[in-house]
């Protein structure tokens, strides 16, 4: 159902509906709105329901000193053995680090966690 809505369609039936479904179907789509199996639009509610009684997602895991420093040098460019020789660490710390912070915040790259450095002020733009 997904792939046909996504590739424009303007409704969606089963094989089972009824005829009239799908006389109805086309005499919305004609007059350009949408039309969904009622079997479909249901189970959509109902699944929209369940999702807006879900406790929100939880909230990051605040961040320690460290990793506040780790990924202040992050953001200013400097690389693992770097930010290691500053921060009198082993370069596999930093490294740990900096996955750790990556998990943490959820996100797959170093452009992601520079951009939330200057969001959260670690670093002026």
């Amino acid at each position: 159902m997904r792939r046909a809505l996504d590739a424009g369609g303007s409704g969606y039936l089963l094989k089972e509906n009824a005829p009239q479904d799908l006389l109805r179907a086309i005499q919305a789509a004609a007059k350009g709105g949408v039309y969904l199996s009622p079997e479909l639009a249901a189970a959509l509610l109902s699944d929209y329901r369940q999702r807006e009684a879900a406790p929100p997602p939880d909230a990051p895991a605040p961040l320690s000193v460290r990793e506040l420093e780790v990924l202040r040098l992050i953001a200013e460019g400097l690389r693992n053995k770097e930010i290691a020789n500053q921060l009198k660490l082993s370069t596999k710390s930093v490294e740990t680090c900096r996955s750790r912070l990556l998990k943490k915040l959820g996100y797959d790259s170093t452009a992601e966690l520079v951009r939330h450095a200057i969001r959260q002020g670690l670093i002026s733009a």
